[in-house]
């Protein structure tokens, strides 16, 4: 019967009835939650469903059961990738950032991972030039906690000394302007 039904859960998804194929793989994991084979299935199934989100956390679960599976390497990377694509064009570029990290991590080559280590540091220039339109102690001080260690940190660092000085500064004339 579970092996009729995963069969079933795959022959609606190649018939590109996703939604069926999507609940029915949910229906097989309920029984065998280790099944990695069905976690990537499902992932699939989310990806072309449009559901890329929901496919990324699938495909996680279904590495975590089968770590050295090229396959779900392979699809796991794909996802990402797209992700990060659709987070740059929106400029939202920190996600990007860790996906681009979570890729790296499955790098089986230096040469790739050299490649993308390249990639994001691009993104962090870019969320750089963000932080220095924004020009807020805040931002400034997120960027320095979450990149210590982008090419931009000792410009971040003299940026939060200045607008601290600023800062202070201002605290002075207000606190000189009460007590006259």
């Amino acid at each position: 019967a579970d092996h009729e039904m995963f069969n079933q859960a795959l022959d609606l998804q190649k018939k590109g009835q996703l939604r069926p194929a999507i609940l029915m793989w949910k229906n097989f994991l309920n029984d065998h939650p280790k099944s990695h084979e069905a976690h990537n299935n499902l992932a699939m199934a989310y990806f072309s469903n449009d559901q890329l989100d929901l496919s990324i956390g699938a495909f996680s679960r279904s590495l975590d059961l089968s770590s050295e599976n090229e396959k779900i390497m392979t699809n796991y990377r794909r996802a990402l990738r797209f992700r990060v694509t659709l987070s740059k064009e929106d400029r939202d570029y920190a996600p990007a950032g860790r996906d681009l990290e979570k890729i790296s991590s499955l790098a089986q080559k230096a040469v790739k991972r050299e490649r993308i280590a390249a990639e994001i540091e691009d993104l962090q220039d870019l969320i750089y030039k963000q932080v220095e339109r924004n020009n807020s102690l805040e931002d400034y001080r997120d960027y320095v906690k979450r990149y210590p260690d982008s090419s931009n940190i000792g410009d971040a660092r003299g940026k939060i000394m200045e607008l601290e000085s600023a800062q202070a500064r201002q605290m002075e004339i207000e606190q000189a302007q009460r007590r006259t």
